[in-house]
């Protein structure tokens, strides 16, 4: 080999001999680095995660429906929208949801990411023939149903994104008003 751009330095950095044309150095006769299939240890690592990340997103399912019970509860004392004290009841009832909606909104977010990465997790034990095929297809269904319900969550807990009253309440009149003049 004249041309030096092509050499391989050996493993062993005391060694200062080149990888010869079956990767093994030509002055000590270790073997180069080994060449394994890129990101393979990754895959199986990520797909063994996925229990740990589904189970995680039952338990975010689980709170945000205790969450949307409160939710249930007191928009049910709710006046109509048109009465005169609908912006006191609106702030009254915003005090109450703020910390449990700010939860949720979050819950929410976390979940969606959770979801994705569930997703992915899916799709590499798929490539990787790992796991069972039974159980990703039902984990992928359980991501189908359950998506656009999450989606919904954090559109609806959007108000509470920050603990600020104020601005829940300005989202929500605007929401409010936005329904009546459709």
């Amino acid at each position: 080999m004249n041309d030096f751009s092509g050499r391989i330095p050996c493993s062993d950095g005391n060694c200062i001999g080149t990888l010869n044309e079956d990767g093994v150095c030509s002055i000590c006769g270790k073997p180069g680095p080994l060449e394994v299939e890129p990101h393979r240890q990754d895959n199986a690592s990520a797909y063994l995660n996925l229990d740990k990340h589904f189970h995680r997103l039952l338990e975010i399912e689980e709170v945000l429906g205790e969450i949307g019970a409160i939710f249930d509860g007191e928009s049910s004392k709710m006046p109509p929208q048109n009465s005169p004290n609908a912006l006191r009841s609106i702030a009254d009832s915003v005090n109450k949801l703020r910390i449990p909606g700010f939860f949720a909104y979050h819950l929410a977010q976390e979940a969606l990411c959770l979801l994705h990465i569930v997703a992915a997790s899916c799709s590499i034990g798929k490539q990787s023939g790992g796991g069972s095929s039974e159980k990703v297809d039902q984990v992928l269904k359980h991501i189908d149903d359950v998506e656009p319900v999450l989606r919904k969550a954090l559109y609806d807990m959007e108000p509470y994104k920050s603990m600020n009253a104020k601005e829940a309440i300005e989202v929500i009149t605007a929401r409010i008003a936005e329904k009546e003049r459709q």
